[in-house]
């Protein structure tokens, strides 16, 4: 609910909503100042003070004085620091397209493995005997899905607009209607090599393209004793990789590698 309120927030809003809130801060500083300068009564009966006492202008007006020109100067700061956040979002950005270009270009250079894995050109079942050819396709899968998480993760930190966004989806559209990649997907491993909500996702596109029933048939497909013992291991040194990832072991030494 939170990601949909933001996404409904105008871009220019969450940009300047820190200079907006600093603008109003120094704008009420002048008019305290204004007050205080000509000694006008309505500024003691703001201070809510007794009649009997006085207010001593001369240093409100020091303070008033200085109030505003550090809001100033943090005003300045804050709308450069904007400017620079705008120009890494939009550097970080097209460096994702220049990645989907380079892609573009690797799969004109290899036009016969880009039809297997968008058109179809070849059977899972003979891709997966030619263990050179069942790995090109794995690493070109791989890439894209690389490339489309990276621009997820763009989308939900708000560095894509939505418009931009659509074409991404298309593309994956595309990606997740391929009979290879859906089997690439729940028979290779590749899913497992995503973070939960991107599994997600990619879950989603593929019911949506093949339905339940399609999925249920490439889950279900026969695997030899030897498949089979083979997705038990790797799954267990998975399972192992992440716990010492996520120990402190792991981070003593990354921390002792930083400081030789």
């Amino acid at each position: 609910m939170l990601d949909t309120i933001k996404d409904k927030i105008p871009d220019f809003l969450k940009e300047w909503a820190v200079p907006i809130v600093f603008f109003a801060i120094l704008l009420l500083s002048v008019v305290l100042l204004l007050l205080a300068i000509t000694e006008h009564a309505a500024l003691d009966r703001i201070l809510r003070l007794p009649a009997d006492e006085k207010l001593d202008y001369a240093t409100l007006t020091t303070i008033f004085g200085i109030i505003p020109a550090a809001l100033s100067i943090a005003l300045s700061s804050s709308i450069a620091s904007v400017s620079e956040r705008k120009s890494a979002r939009q550097e970080t950005y097209q460096r994702l397209e220049f990645e989907s270009i380079a892609l573009f270009r690797f799969e004109i250079d290899n036009t016969a493995l880009a039809r297997i894995t968008w058109d179809d050109s070849e059977p899972y079942e003979k891709v997966k005997d030619d263990d050179n050819l069942h790995y090109q396709v794995l690493q070109h899968i791989c890439q894209v899905l690389n490339l489309f998480e990276m621009a997820v993760r763009f989308k939900k930190d708000g560095i894509i607009h939505n418009d931009v966004f659509c074409s991404w989806i298309a593309w994956i559209y595309d990606l997740c209607s391929s009979e290879m990649f859906l089997h690439y997907w729940y028979l290779d491993g590749v899913k497992e090599n995503y973070i939960g909500p991107f599994q997600k996702v990619i879950d989603e596109g593929l019911l949506i393209t093949h339905g339940e029933t399609a999925i249920k048939e490439v889950k279900n497909q026969p695997q030899s004793d030897a498949q089979k013992a083979a997705a038990e291991k790797d799954e267990y040194k998975r399972e192992e990789f992440n716990k010492y990832m996520n120990s402190s072991c792991y981070y003593k030494v990354t921390q002792a590698v930083a400081r030789t």
